[in-house]
């Protein structure tokens, strides 16, 4: 159509060139066209193509119930560990940008003080969390525990 328009208004200057003339507007039009689909494509979505592959990872059932799993370990291994040792660490988890030595001040301990009590309630956070995801202390280091998220 571009071809026998350019003829009939004399815009083909040269007609042994038609050739030529006629193979560049082709390539033109194709390349017209796949750029459109090219940009279709990433503008439009065909419904049959997406009607399975949508998902909602708000209701994802297994991600749930490991998190419920999470959620009631680290209650249990808090309600195992003594007040004092709750109170290192939230200080060591709120106030992390801060200088130790400034938790040593508000709480009161020397810098020593703090080190060994602070030591003391990561262990037994430790020992509290195996417990309560069924680890023994017969069990190789590494070893997967199943029941443990």
């Amino acid at each position: 159509m571009i071809v026998t328009q350019a003829i009939r208004n004399g815009d083909l200057r040269e007609p042994e060139r038609l050739m030529g003339y006629v193979r560049t507007v082709v390539k033109r039009q194709i390349a017209g066209s796949i750029d459109i689909a090219v940009q279709q494509r990433r503008s439009r979505v065909e419904f049959d193509d997406s009607l399975f592959s949508v998902s909602d990872w708000r209701d994802n059932p297994e991600s749930s119930v490991i998190a419920r799993q999470r959620a009631e370990i680290a209650r249990k291994v808090l309600d195992g560990v003594s007040r004092r040792d709750r109170e290192i660490l939230k200080a060591l988890s709120m106030y992390s940008e801060q200088a130790q030595e400034q938790i040593c001040a508000e709480m009161g301990l020397t810098y020593n003080q703090f080190r060994l009590l602070k030591s003391r309630a990561k262990g037994q956070v430790r020992r509290t969390g195996q417990e309560a995801c069924g680890w023994n202390k017969f069990q190789k280091p590494g070893t997967p525990v199943i029941n443990c998220p």
